[in-house]
């Protein structure tokens, strides 16, 4: 029971954590590793959604007023039968 006690103890501050800012309260100075790579995977995907963001609002205004039909082309080569068959 008491080891119990020590382990909840120990663990409250890690699952209150909040995870959105988590260099915003450092309780373990151990975590510190952790923290610093949470925040910078954090600002890769910020980076990442802004970039997403801009080529959606690109493609959006690109397309916006289009009466006629518009062909994507991408890296991969699909035969024309075969796209209209997935549509």
């Amino acid at each position: 029971m008491k080891a119990r006690a020590i382990l909840k103890r120990l663990l409250k501050p890690l699952n209150e954590m909040n995870l959105d800012q988590p260099g915003e309260k450092l309780v373990y100075e151990e975590l510190a590793p952790l923290v610093k790579r949470l925040n910078a995977q954090q600002r890769e995907i910020a980076a990442q959604r802004a970039v997403l963001q801009r080529r959606r609002d690109e493609f959006e205004a690109a397309t916006r007023h289009m009466r006629e039909g518009i062909i994507l082309l991408f890296n991969h080569t699909y035969e024309l039968q075969d796209v209209l068959q997935r549509a």
